[in-house]
């Protein structure tokens, strides 16, 4: 998460205006995760509440337009990079996830591929059998020509063996269908197991999931809302994150300002081809999330939300 620092000559607690070359030291607000600047007569005071110093150099406020600009990059380069360990972390986290996944998959692989090299087995046993069927219906065939040669009064005899061949026949053909259907079925399967396949790939891949739920979210009527706040009290927080791992995949959009909030659910299934976006809770004063669910990792551009560098693993978008 990128840290708000608050670029002011006053104090953050007493208001008081520092003097020129007044010392001031850095706190860290942990409900807001900003960095204030707190004039000596506040260090106390600002302990009693809980903000935690940062730890960095005492930082003095010059007169000096031009070194206080200077001080001001220092400490947004300071505040970027932390924000950037955190967002490395978390992408570790997300590569860990999706390599434990993957070695699910591998295993569900595996099975099937077991599966199919039983059916194969089961069709070559099938094969045999047709071909041992055939050359019986040949052995057959030869024997009752040799017998009506032989003794012509057993003609009738012939008769019922052709009988009994011709239901061979007619046995071989079904099972001839049979395999010609099984094959057929065999080859939707593989399609289907291929599409499956891609589909749960790439709803693996949460930088992808995110993206396609925010078109999905950018098509949607509750867009209209937060640009319509947007003017009215400016630019909100917004969090775009995976809600676990079942299916459909759930993305979790949170849209915060200082005085409201809202958080909308977008669902999709990638191999059914579905996607909803539904409002899922609204509050007023933001502070009550959970904190990992105000650090941004999407802004507003005009009329659509987008996702931040930061959400690539890059590092934050500039301001």
């Amino acid at each position: 998460m990128t840290s708000t620092l608050e670029h002011t000559a006053s104090c953050a607690l007493c208001r008081r205006h520092l003097l020129v070359g007044e010392p001031a030291r850095l706190y860290q607000d942990p409900s807001s995760k900003r960095f204030l600047k707190v004039c000596p007569l506040c260090y106390e005071r600002a302990e009693r509440r809980g903000w935690q110093a940062d730890g960095t150099p005492i930082v003095a406020v010059h007169a000096n337009p031009p070194r206080d600009h200077l001080l001001r990059e220092r400490e947004n380069l300071i505040d970027r990079l932390r924000g950037q360990l955190q967002s490395v972390e978390f992408d570790l986290d997300q590569v860990r996830t999706a390599l434990a996944k993957a070695e699910q998959q591998s295993g569900e692989l595996r099975a099937l591929k077991r599966e199919n090299k039983e059916l194969a087995g089961e069709l070559r046993r099938r094969d045999r059998d047709l071909r041992q069927m055939h050359d019986a219906k040949r052995r057959a065939e030869e024997t009752a020509s040799q017998a009506e040669a032989a003794h012509r009064a057993e003609i009738t005899r012939h008769h019922d063996v052709a009988a009994q061949l011709d239901q061979r026949v007619a046995q071989v053909g079904q099972l001839e269908s049979r395999l010609a259907l099984l094959e057929q079925e065999l080859e939707r399967e593989r399609r289907r197991y291929s599409d499956l396949s891609e589909a749960r790939r790439l709803e693996g891949d949460s930088r992808h999931i995110r993206r396609l739920a925010l078109e999905a979210f950018n098509r949607s009527e509750h867009v209209d809302r937060i640009v319509a706040i947007s003017r009215s009290i400016g630019d909100p927080v917004v969090h775009v994150a995976v809600d676990g791992g079942d299916l459909p995949r759930a993305v979790r959009i949170t849209v915060a300002w200082d005085i409201s909030w809202y958080e909308y659910l977008v669902r999709l299934d990638l191999y059914e081809q579905t996607v909803s976006v539904d409002e899922d809770a609204r509050g007023g004063d933001p502070r009550g999330l959970p904190p990992d669910r105000l650090h941004p990792n999407a802004v507003l551009r005009s009329d659509r939300v987008v996702l931040t560098m930061q959400a690539y693993g890059v590092g934050a978008a500039s301001a």
